[in-house]
């Protein structure tokens, strides 16, 4: 296989993972401006700090029920 058609194809498939990778962060970001943060259930609990981690609400970047 030539040289210049890997590098063509990685090419493809690193543009293809840093528009999925956008796109999850963006419905991570959509998804925990629309619930609360904290849940009585432990597991959905888990659930939505992983959300808040991946939209990037960590650190001073934090949602207002977190003050």
């Amino acid at each position: 296989m030539p040289l210049e058609l890997v590098m063509s194809k990685l090419g493809d498939a690193s543009f293809l993972a840093g528009q999925a990778l956008a796109f999850l962060v963006l419905i991570a970001t959509i998804v925990t401006s629309f619930t609360p943060n904290r849940s009585a259930s432990r597991h959905i609990d888990q659930v939505l700090k992983m959300l808040n981690l991946l939209a990037g609400n960590v650190g001073r970047n934090r949602n207002a029920d977190d003050a």
